[in-house]
């Protein structure tokens, strides 16, 4: 990881990297960056495709990914959360939140989970990234009022 970070920095591709994520199965590497979005690398090469990159105006602060291999994987910004298919080659950006994304967990579970904290819903919950269930029974003391976590 220190060496995809060096070569990531030192070929003036990014500012700084942000997070990292890896599918030990797929054998995936995600870096998430400060200037550059998420990039995405296979077997530790040293190149990076331009096909294997998320662009984003936002710096990336988490990216998780499945370990079990299922490419299950989300990248997060301050304000918005993306879904990568087709193991991180296609993204598309989560518009069903209803809330602006705080932090976020993957379950390595069968089906592999995401969970999600955002600014005024409380705890949300996924199989697949399109539709979330709130998980907010016993963190609210008075219903309908907003939960940040």
């Amino acid at each position: 990881q220190g060496q995809l970070t060096h070569n990531l920095v030192h070929k003036g591709l990014v500012g700084g990297v942000t997070d990292l994520a890896v599918d030990p199965i797929q054998r995936l590497v995600y870096a998430g960056t400060d200037t550059a979005g998420v990039f995405r690398v296979r077997d530790g090469e040293e190149t990076m495709k331009s096909t294997a990159q998320l662009l984003l105006d936002n710096p990336v602060r988490q990216v998780v990914t499945d370990r079990a291999g299922s490419g299950m994987t989300f990248v997060r910004t301050d304000w918005a959360l993306y879904r990568g298919a087709d193991f991180g080659l296609q993204w598309a950006m989560v518009d069903t939140l209803s809330s602006v994304p705080t932090a976020m967990a993957l379950a390595n579970s069968l089906p592999p989970a995401i969970y999600l904290g955002t600014a005024d819903r409380g705890v949300l919950r996924s199989v697949d990234g399109v539709k979330w269930t709130q998980l907010n029974i016993g963190l609210i003391t008075k219903p309908g009022e907003p939960l940040h976590v």
